[in-house]
């Protein structure tokens, strides 16, 4: 986590570095440095920017910019400024937005120029008003000498420089309001159109599953419906307040802090990349030196896949933003600093919002009851795993656990897993395999909640006149009833039982709780001095961690879920949620092998005596060895899949299952293999030897063309 942390922020410093502009020694001349009093002084200060013409090479338009920024130095009232040490920001090359952006540097007057190969088309600016002074063209073809180009330069700034030119009057006239070009600064059709087309994929996956049935509440309550809503309103505020030209001028103001805001973004998505494509190696300290290299190059293969996904997921992305940058006229190292790493987590958040509504709706589909810890079986089942990762010492993240729900299943046959991202990832187990597994589900522990208080209050206690027994008659009480929970229909009530509470001796009422024990106060006096003698007893050890499962609980499905744990610590939920929804696969029952080799005899034969409840690793053993005897008798008849899949996976014992007839099969492959390469072999030789005789004439014939000489109107090659 902490190398993670450091990648993302050590993203600002190359980030800042980009955005700063490079140091320059003309930028002396800048408003801003300190002037000494025998210097000149500068009316105004002026900015050659030349653009290379298609087809013309960018330092030859460069040298000619040079050339005219020194021969303007000459000029005691003009102070030259390199447009290098001005950031552009995200202007590009909109003319507008540059001068707006010179005119905040402290430039009066650009010189802009399309540099061709015999001449130079200049629009002379000043920035105050703004307002384009003059145009016309500066010779550079090969006749041109360096006096002629310093004369058509001072003809070109001569607006400027003359007696009651431009600079005498500078001071008046920047005194008047800026309004030319404002018409240029409000947005283009062309970008409404591209935020109008964002905003409708970021909503595209909310209205479909809105269309889909899901409810309204639902999709409010999703992280990621929020933060597309945030999104949303931060690129409206924009729009609305703002404009290109105020956007360049902001980002130029505040280049090192927006780099800085870029550079954060690049690191944070080359920890997701680093997240993603490498899969934690959990567990590897308890792998065997032999079995080191095998595990090794699995996970290299597993990263190295992973690293293929993420580029062919990630190369449509390079083309939008290259072509979004080339429509919105950004500078090109915006397009790197600001804008890639904008459409990297636009397209993250867009996924997001895709799996946790696909999740939703599968919720809907293959979940029974409510999808959320409310569920009565989720609690089981967190107690079933907690028990076995206490007693094999497994050290479980609790963060993990945390992002994790499991939930029975419908519909499926086996085990489950999806979601993830902004929402918790699901562990879904087939209902029947829970049964199997847990028992069937009691709506109360009595270990967990010996006695609830409507339980004491469903009879009310008097006494009996002429008698020594109490009364009891229906309570007023007894209209709440005892909550029952409709979402399971089959779920098993433990009553009660305790006759006597702190109110006194409680009589049953008809239908709600089974017969006391006794009526008699003498019996019940000798049952509770029992009890009190037997608690002591049978308490549990304050210093021994209690274990709440039961020991009944079969061991097949703790493989299961410690299975769909890592699939949900690799990050594999998320695809498999739009897997699951293309429907490429519904369930599958990932257990440990031998349990899921209990799981596969248990298919076949129905039978409940390979389930093993708390097997040490002996009876495990035991077990499998009785299961693998079984298949491999020829008596035996399991279904074909059945068979193949033991028969696979009794390859992880001593003794593994030999397959007589799929050896014969693959026999008789590779022999057809090799006859079928053998008969290819003998055609192309026999071809080759057909073609011989041919071959040798042609030779021949060439042999005798050159011996003959040159035909006619050709002539002798040397």
């Amino acid at each position: 986590m902490r190398a993670c942390s450091s990648l993302a922020v050590a993203m600002l410093v190359p980030s800042v570095a980009l955005a700063a502009p490079p140091a320059s020694p003309t930028s002396a001349t800048s408003p801003a440095s300190p002037a000494s009093d025998d210097a000149p002084h500068v009316a105004a200060n002026v900015v050659i920017d030349l653009a290379p013409a298609p087809g013309v090479p960018a330092w030859f338009a460069s040298s000619f910019e040079q050339t005219i920024t020194r021969e303007l130095a000459g000029f005691e009232r003009l102070g030259t400024i390199a447009k290098q040490d001005v950031a552009q920001g995200a202007c590009g090359a909109d003319r507008t937005c540059r001068l707006r952006t010179y005119r905040g540097a402290g430039v009066d007057i650009v010189l802009f120029g399309s540099v061709a190969d015999n001449a130079i088309a200049y629009e002379l600016f000043q920035t105050w008003t703004p307002a384009r002074l003059d145009t016309g063209t500066i010779a550079i073809g090969r006749h041109q000498s360096l006096v002629g180009l310093a004369h058509a330069t001072r003809d070109a700034l001569h607006v400027v420089l003359k007696h009651g030119g431009l600079l005498d009057q500078k001071p008046y006239l920047e005194r008047e309001p800026a309004t030319a070009g404002a018409a240029g600064a409000a947005w283009s059709g062309r970008a409404l159109e591209i935020l109008l087309a964002v905003l409708a994929l970021l909503v595209l996956p909310f209205g479909l599953a809105l269309l889909g049935g899901e409810a309204p509440a639902t999709l409010v309550a999703m992280r990621s419906a929020r933060r597309v809503a945030l999104v949303i309103a931060a690129g409206v505020v924009a729009v609305v307040a703002l404009d290109p030209r105020r956007i360049g001028e902001l980002v130029t103001a505040w280049a090192p802090l927006v780099a800085g805001i870029g550079g954060l973004g690049w690191g944070a998505f080359l920890v997701l990349v680093v997240r993603t494509a490498f899969p934690p190696l959990d567990g590897l300290e308890r792998v065997p030196q032999r079995e080191l290299g095998r595990f090794l190059s699995t996970w290299c293969l597993a990263a190295l896949e992973r690293l293929a996904v993420l580029a062919v997921g990630n190369a449509p992305l390079v083309v939008l933003v290259a072509w979004l940058g080339a429509s919105l006229a950004i500078a090109p190292q915006w397009i790197y600093l600001v804008l890639a790493p904008a459409v990297v987590w636009l397209a993250r958040l867009w996924f997001a919002s895709w799996v946790e509504c696909v999740a939703a709706r599968l919720d809907r589909r293959i979940v029974e009851g409510a999808a959320s810890h409310d569920s009565p079986w989720s609690r089981e089942i967190t107690d079933y795993l907690m028990g076995y990762v206490r007693r094999t010492g497994w050290d479980l993240d609790p963060r993990l656990l945390a992002k994790v729900v499991f939930l029975p299943g419908k519909q499926i046959d086996g085990v489950v897993s999806y979601g993830g991202g902004p929402t918790r990832a699901r562990i879904v187990i087939d209902r029947e395999l829970l049964v199997m597994a847990l028992g069937p589900l009691l709506d109360d522990k009595p270990d967990a909640r010996p006695a609830r208080w409507p339980d004491w209050t469903v009879a009310r206690i008097g006494p009996n006149p002429g008698g020594r027994s109490p009364s009891a008659a229906p309570s007023p009480h007894d209209v709440r009833g005892r909550r029952q929970n409709a979402s399971y229909p089959g779920v098993q009530r433990k009553p009660l039982g305790q006759a006597a509470t702190l109110l006194g001796y409680v009589a049953p009422a008809p239908g709600q709780l089974v017969p006391l024990i006794s009526d008699s106060p003498q019996d019940l006096a000798i049952v509770r001095e029992l009890l009190s003698e037997h608690y002591p007893w049978f308490a549990p050890d304050p210093d021994e961690e209690y274990d709440a499962t039961d020991p009944t609980d079969k061991d097949l499905l703790f493989g299961a879920l410690v299975r769909e744990l890592g699939a949900v610590r690799r990050n594999e939920t998320q695809l498999a949620t739009l897997r699951l929804a293309l429907g490429r696969r519904v369930a599958r029952v990932t257990l440990g092998v031998r349990a899921r080799l209990a799981y596969l005899y248990y298919a076949w034969t129905r039978k409940t005596d390979a389930l093993t409840a708390r097997a040490r690793p002996a009876r495990l053993q035991e077990v499998s060895t009785r299961i693998l005897a079984e298949v491999s008798d020829p008596q035996a008849r399991p279904p074909r899949a059945i068979r193949a899949r033991l028969t696979w996976l009794s390859q992880f014992f001593a003794e593994p299952i030999v397959d007589r007839r799929g050896r014969v099969a693959r026999r008789l492959a590779a022999g057809a293999a090799m006859v079928a390469l053998l008969v290819a072999a003998g055609i192309a030789v026999r071809r080759t030897l057909a073609y011989h005789p041919t071959y040798v004439e042609r030779i021949n014939a060439q042999e005798r063309d050159l011996k003959k000489g040159p035909v006619d109107g050709e002539t002798k090659a040397r």
